[in-house]
This record gives structure tokens, C-alpha cells and sequence, in this order.
């Protein structure tokens, strides 16, 4: 299946950045003999976390982020300048971040970044289907149509789907809300309509709407609708799976490995 409807990843940038980041480091103590280049990747640190938060909805990234950030420029001034930051204060510092990555970050960066790579594989999947560029955007949800399951065959096919981290399921009164993104994360308190959504109500229709900033990753302008209809056709057929006993193939199809 190709992915190049789809713009880079947040890999991708990364192992630019890192590439870019020892490049940098190397190249000044070589050619200049100076210092700076940490401060400046502290700031970019900084900044990448604040810029993900904002992406996200996920406070972790601006915090972990300043910390980080804040480490890079602590190193600069324990390592090359007489202060009162030493490297003894630098490996407290370490010792701080490690202890908020482990008991804060770990679980929540795991589960989002399984998330985020599973709302990838599945645009990847329905766009496929969709050729067309003549509409684009629009905040009207799709219409799909009735799924032919009760309520509770919904909901069980929604807890599987959280169980594998496709998507966060969400109870509305007699609504089965199964929400997922490749920006805003589901798992943010605030995401509310700014992530794509498969709503199921007690009598089985389907109503689908890809968010504007999911919208707006695909490299190219798609026929909106087209796309909501690729993304509920999915669905009814994961559905259809899970209904017959065949869940096993929504995992080998959309689960990121």
C-alpha cells in the first residue's frame, strides 16, 4: 500500500533533525572550537515541544520539551563555564527528567504514538480509494448510512478497536463516538471535534467527518466526501469482521507493527 498521499511522518522529521543536530555539534568543534550550537538546539528542543503541544493537545511534549531543552543549556554552562550549575547539578537535572519520562511519559508517548500510526495506516487505506480533487474541506459530517449492528455488537467492536489503539471510544448517551487522528490526539481532554470521528447511534447509522487538520496532512486537495465514504466503508467492513469472528484481520490490516 502506498503512503504518499500522505505528507512526512513525525519519524521522518526526527531522524532529519537528529542527523541535522550531531552533524551541527560535530562540525563546530572541528572547524570552530566553540560552544554554541547546544544552545541553539535547547531552543529548538524547546520549541518542538511547545509546537507538538499545540498539534496535540498533549501538555507533556511542552513540558518534557523545556526540560530538555532546559538540560541542553544546563550541560553548555556545567561543562564550559565556572557557575553555579556543575555537572553534579547537570546529573540532578538528568535524574529529573528520567523520573517525569519514566512514571509520566512513557505510557502516554506509547499509546499516542500507536494511535497516531494507526489513524496513518488507516487515511493511508481509505485514501487509496479516492481519486478524485474536485471539493475539498467542509465541517458537514458524511452521512454513511446503516451499519446493520446493534448496539452492544458497536461497542464491543469499539473497546477492540481502543484495545488495539486504533482509535479512543467515546459513550454519548445511546452514541458509540470512535475517535482517532494523526494530529490532535484523542487521548487530550480538549480534542472535542478537532479530531475524525466514526459515530454509531443506538440504531446503527454511521455518521463519519475527518477532521480539518487530518484533512490538510494529505499532500493533495481530495473530494472531501469521497473520502468520509472511503473512511465508513472501513469501518462497516471491520465491523463486519468483528461481528463474524475475523477481528484477527483489522490488526494485520491497520494495527502499526
Amino acid at each position: 500500500m502506498t503512503t504518499s498521499k500522505l505528507k512526512w511522518n513525525k519519524a521522518g522529521v526526527l531522524a532529519f533533525l537528529g542527523f541535522v543536530f550531531l552533524f551541527s555539534l560535530i562540525a563546530e568543534g572541528q572547524l570552530f572550537g566553540t560552544h554554541l550550537t547546544l544552545w541553539i538546539w535547547g531552543g529548538v528542543i524547546i520549541i518542538w515541544g511547545i509546537a507538538w503541544t499545540i498539534r496535540t493537545k498533549i501538555a507533556f511534549y511542552a513540558v518534557f520539551g523545556i526540560l530538555c531543552g532546559l538540560a541542553a543549556w544546563h550541560y553548555t554552562l556545567a561543562a564550559h563555564w565556572y557557575t553555579v550549575l556543575s555537572m553534579k547539578t547537570f546529573m540532578i537535572h538528568l535524574t529529573v527528567n528520567a523520573g517525569f519520562l519514566f512514571f509520566k511519559g512513557f505510557r502516554l508517548l506509547s499509546t499516542q504514538e500507536r494511535l497516531e500510526q494507526n489513524a496513518r495506516r488507516l487515511f493511508e487505506l481509505a485514501a487509496a480509494n479516492v481519486n478524485e480533487t474536485a471539493d475539498g474541506y467542509t465541517e458537514r459530517p458524511y452521512a454513511a448510512g446503516n451499519s446493520q449492528s446493534t448496539i452492544e455488537e458497536i461497542r464491543g467492536f469499539g473497546r477492540y478497536l481502543e484495545g488495539l489503539n486504533i482509535v479512543i471510544m467515546q459513550l454519548k448517551g445511546n452514541k458509540t463516538i470512535l475517535n482517532f487522528s494523526m494530529t490532535t490526539s484523542p487521548l487530550a481532554r480538549t480534542s472535542g471535534e478537532k479530531v475524525s470521528y466514526a459515530s454509531f447511534d443506538g440504531q446503527g447509522d454511521l455518521v463519519v467527518n475527518v477532521s480539518k487538520s487530518d484533512y490538510h496532512q494529505f499532500k493533495d486537495q481530495l473530494t472531501f466526501d469521497q473520502l468520509c465514504a472511503s473512511v465508513a466503508d472501513l469501518f462497516k467492513r471491520y465491523l463486519q469482521y468483528y461481528r463474524e469472528g475475523k477481528e484477527s484481520r483489522i490488526a494485520v490490516e491497520v494495527q502499526a507493527k
